[in-house]
């Protein structure tokens, strides 16, 4: 649990946890980080990468998607111009997000 009252901050960048560690983290503990990020932080999250750490697409990413979505979460999947980690070429969005996003090309 985040230490922030609901809707406090502007901007989460969550980078190289979620998704990338699969083994550490299940599909439980991967939703709970979205819910609790976008609980605490609804205006505008970012998660990247959506990789595991064999360059494969991550296991939980289409799953957790759908769930979100199904509890009223709906997120955008984004092209990114830039590769922090080999392979990974798209982020995240989550909850309100979309409505404040740059110019971003869709990564689908």
């Amino acid at each position: 649990m985040l230490s922030f009252a609901d809707a406090t901050s502007d901007l989460v960048l969550s980078a190289q946890m979620l998704f990338t560690y699969p083994d550490h983290m299940d599909a439980h503990a991967h939703l709970a980080a979205l819910r609790e990020l976008v609980r605490a932080i609804p205006r505008e999250v970012r998660m990247f990468a959506l990789i595991d750490t064999t360059v494969a697409p991550s296991r939980y990413l289409d799953h957790q998607r759908q769930t979100a979505a199904a509890e009223g979460v709906a997120s955008d999947l984004l092209r990114v111009p830039y590769e922090f980690q080999r392979g990974a070429h798209a982020m995240m969005m989550p909850g309100g997000s979309a409505v404040t996003r740059g110019p971003e090309t869709s990564a689908q």
